[in-house]
């Protein structure tokens, strides 16, 4: 399947995408009757829209991903010193500041219309073929045509979570169609899903890279986990419907260990996965999860032949959220004083040498890099013909943490001589200095440094690649989720108050990220709904679904505030506007309430 990515990269990196403003198509002329010759052809054709979950960096459509987790709680993008302001793109989406026409919201809305238009294009165009003369054995015309119409509801789920009311069209000729109500948007997918679930695949591993009947069922259970905020009328029983029907398959079960899903061979490895996108370093290089998180210096630390942006970060606040026993924060995160890697552990964790401390390359460079959410403060003192280095302040590590970095700067000739030098302005006394800062206390989006904040190595990282793209298939929907979502609506169904089945469904999926005799399972009395969304934060965490979970549980924009963001309290933030450019091209494309209350520029 990841090869046949290959056969149409090119060709969709070459269409014109003049469908996403619905006013013009022009995907006959990309894909004509005589194209299809064979199987592999109308199988490379399918791929397509597939395509769109793909050819994006940290996949899940790459702006759509950005959407729903840089305005939440879990992931942001701080300008650190000189780098990364571009604009002030992340500050504003933090700060729920953006306007009428953001490049990401404009850039989600036209990639996901680009694989509508894909998607409408192949059904016109095998509406005209006859599958058993062109030699197709391995699916049937019928399995095809359920595919891309659940495809096609899964964007258009995603435009309406998006953006509220969306125009729907399901032809390759349809100029300016008109915006049609969320509601109506909802259950446009909700039937689109259902017609197609007879004929989707029920094979899982055939699917892969596509979409079987079983993701079907994940698409349809997470939309009516969400239906009150769609339609105003919640669907609880049928989320958990949908459930029961992915655990009655008997295709799927909780890995036992929590890094299974997003290992290198996730795509066989992992029982868990449901839904996903592949990637591959040759054929589709687009899960570049490193390269994103990655600080300069860790390129060089973990010996890649490929860069790190040093871009977005765990918000600050939030990697304390994890217990210190929990494998999902202090094994799936960089935390604290740095250093080169020597290998990859079976267990997800890293063999560091501490005898070689990755060094900062701005505000810290040439000392030890320490990734932190609150200052560290040292301090230097002459020692004959070195100096001696104490601790004064860092109070998130033990001594015993921060011993490799304070052996190192002892040790240094160059740190020794400009520490002498610093001690020497300072009256020749000592120098206290910072090896971080209190992002917590004193730094905001817009004034952090290049240490702040943990970084995710949620994905397995080859440490041999010579390419930011990794192997590991993006996952969408996994069994975890399902966990959740029937867990939150019986919890809903009986007044907002787990039972023992509940803590079950939660436990089950907590328990295996600690080692034996250092996990508390949750009770009814420990679970409570505030505890389900922060333990939501912990397991689904950068996975693409943050903000969707926050609106639900209506901590978007009132009742809850992070770093350096303060709610607001707008309901219409709820939503994004819908782009500014797209409204001019359409006359029938309606504003909605975004729209109103934000500014063009």
């Amino acid at each position: 399947m990841k090869k046949i990515i290959c056969i149409i990269v090119t060709g969709c990196l070459l269409a014109t995408w003049s469908c996403t403003n619905l006013e013009e198509t022009i995907y006959h002329e990309i894909v004509s009757e005589s194209f299809y010759k064979n199987e592999e052809e109308i199988q490379a054709a399918m791929m397509r829209p597939f395509v769109q979950n793909t050819l994006s960096v940290s996949g899940f459509l790459k702006n759509v991903w950005l959407l729903q987790e840089l305005p939440a709680d879990i992931l942001s993008f701080p300008q650190k010193g000189p780098h990364g302001y571009d604009g002030g793109n992340w500050i504003r989406f933090h700060r729920r500041e953006y306007t009428t026409d953001e490049s990401q919201c404009y850039n989600a809305w036209d990639q996901v219309y680009a694989g509508i238009g894909y998607v409408n294009n192949l059904l016109t165009e095998f509406e005209k073929l006859d599958f058993a003369a062109l030699g197709v054995t391995s699916f049937t015309k019928e399995q095809s045509v359920a595919e891309l119409r659940t495809l096609r509801a899964y964007f258009y789920w995603i435009l309406l979570d998006l953006f509220g009311d969306v125009p729907i069209t399901t032809t390759i000729d349809e100029n300016s169609p008109a915006s049609k109500p969320r509601s109506e948007v909802y259950a446009f997918v909700e039937k689109e899903i259902m017609e197609s679930m007879p004929n989707l695949s029920e094979d899982v591993v055939k699917s892969q890279g596509r979409i079987s009947k079983w993701g079907a069922y994940a698409i349809l259970a997470y939309m009516y986990m969400n239906a009150e905020v769609y339609t105003g009328t919640p669907e609880y029983a049928k989320a958990i419907a949908a459930c029961d029907a992915l655990y009655a398959s008997g295709k799927f079960s909780i890995d036992k260990e929590w890094y299974t899903p997003f290992c290198k061979a996730n795509e066989t490895a992992s029982k868990e996965n449901i839904f996903t996108a592949a990637n591959d370093p040759i054929y589709a290089p687009d899960n570049t999860w490193f390269q994103r998180f990655g600080h300069y210096a860790h390129a060089g630390g973990f010996g890649f032949g490929y860069g790190a942006w040093n871009s977005t970060v765990t918000t600050p606040g939030f990697y304390s959220k994890f217990d210190k026993n929990d494998k999902r924060g202090y094994v799936a995160h960089l935390y604290g004083p740095q250093y080169k890697v020597n290998k990859y552990n079976a267990d997800h964790t890293l063999d560091f040498d501490k005898t070689r401390p990755l060094l900062g390359t701005e505000e810290f460079k040439g000392f030890p890099l320490i990734m932190a959410e609150r200052e560290v403060v040292l301090k230097a003192i002459t020692n004959g013909s070195g100096i001696k280095v104490e601790s004064v302040s860092h109070p998130e590590f033990t001594a015993e943490e921060m011993a490799p970095v304070i052996t190192f700067i002892e040790t240094n000739t160059l740190l020794i001589n400009t520490l002498k030098d610093l001690i020497g302005k300072n009256g020749g006394r000592e120098y206290e200095f910072k090896l971080s800062e209190d992002y917590l206390g004193e730094r905001t989006m817009d004034t952090g440094a290049e240490n702040i904040g943990a970084r995710s190595i949620k994905y397995e990282i080859e440490p041999t690649a010579t390419t930011a793209g990794l192997t590991n298939d993006w996952v969408i929907f996994r069994l975890s989720r399902i966990n959740f979502i029937k867990a939150e609506a019986l919890m809903r169904q009986n007044g907002n108050t787990a039972t023992a089945e509940v803590c079950r469904l939660i436990n089950e999926v907590k328990e295996r990220a600690y080692d034996a005799g250092t996990y508390t399972p949750y009770t009814p009395t420990t679970l409570t709904m505030d505890e389900l969304l922060l333990e939501m934060g912990r397991e689904f965490a950068y996975e693409g679904w943050r903000r969707v979970d926050l609106v639900r549980f209506d901590k978007f924009v009132k009742d809850y505030e992070w770093w350096d963001y303060k709610p607001s309290g707008n309901e219409y933030d709820n939503v994004f506007p819908i782009p500014h450019r797209r409204l001019n091209n359409n006359p029938n494309l309606k504003p909605n309430e975004a729209n109103a209350n934000r500014s063009a520029t």
